[in-house]
């Protein structure tokens, strides 16, 4: 269920497409919303795709369906994985479908829904993670694996062409925390003391890296107590660029 506010928060309105759905908000960029729209009840069918809204300074444009042709959609061997939108225009797409127990293959889309084009594909994910940065940077990042040697893959063209990246973990599941503008950060666990008896958990510590992805080099930049803030990550551009993780603050070297 999506709910969109117009007056920071004072009031909220729900934003449903029809009956039998469900929508899940992916993202907002120039002022135009992405949801993909799915089935709330098996047994009653409903439609599936990309749906777009245009909010305004006066609301909230309904939920229009711009994108139902994506390539294996209703396919009993294949599912919807994820998607991102170009962070600078809303038209251009990209869609990770799984294909069976193993494989993702990315479609992207820079024709307002004309067609669809394969533009990657992972045969060893399971799940993946996708997303955009600024000047057309793609990322995909396999969530979960095989073992393999890449496992984040990036692109600095409009997924024309990828290079892949090897990260600490070989199955996938490396925290990267990435900023508007393509800065990456990855956050790692290493055991410091071992555990002592089966009740004993040891000692962690999460480890820092910023992360290159011209070249696939990580730089240590810090490390922090494990399980002692919450997991969760950002990334700051601007003068001072910035990475903020539970209550832990660290300036970035410049790029």
């Amino acid at each position: 269920m999506a709910y969109v506010t117009m007056n920071a928060g004072v009031t909220w309105r729900e934003l449903a497409y029809g009956s039998n759905s469900d929508v899940y908000v992916i993202g907002l960029t120039n002022g135009v919303a992405l949801a993909y729209i799915s089935s709330s009840t098996p047994s009653l069918p409903a439609p599936h795709g990309l749906a777009e809204a245009t909010l305004t300074a006066h609301g909230a444009d309904p939920w229009r369906m711009v994108y139902a042709n994506i390539p294996g959609l209703n396919a009993a061997t294949t599912a919807f994985e994820t998607v991102a939108m170009d962070s600078g225009d809303p038209s251009q797409l990209y869609v990770a479908m799984s294909t069976g127990a193993f494989g993702v293959t990315v479609y992207a889309i820079t024709n307002a829904g004309a067609s669809w084009q394969s533009v990657l594909r992972v045969s060893t994910a399971i799940n993946v993670l996708l997303w955009t940065a600024n000047n057309h940077k793609v990322f995909l990042e396999v969530y979960w694996g095989q073992d393999v040697l890449y496992q984040l893959y990036y692109n600095a063209n409009g997924a024309a062409t990828w290079s892949g990246i090897a990260t600490h973990y070989r199955d996938g599941g490396e925290e990267i925390y990435c900023s508007p503008s393509g800065r990456l950060v990855s956050v790692t666990v290493q055991s410091v003391v071992a555990p002592q008896s089966p009740t004993d958990s040891g000692t962690n510590v999460e480890n820092f890296f910023t992360l290159d992805p011209a070249t696939g080099a990580y730089t240590l930049i810090g490390t922090y107590p494990f399980g002692s803030g919450v997991s969760l990550g950002v990334v700051v551009d601007g003068p001072t660029p910035t990475f903020i993780y539970g209550g832990y603050l660290r300036s970035l070297p410049p790029q």
